[in-house]
């Protein structure tokens, strides 16, 4: 996913999806490998 910086925390901080309320929608940062074979 791509944006700009404050948009990427608010999302985090707030989860992403419908159902967040029912405890889906936790994300989790991961590093990209960007590493063309």
């Amino acid at each position: 996913m791509a944006a700009p910086a404050e948009l990427l925390k608010i999302a985090y901080d707030c989860g992403i999806g419908s159902k967040n309320s029912l405890g889906f929608g936790m994300i989790e940062t991961t590093k990209e490998n960007n590493k063309q074979i």
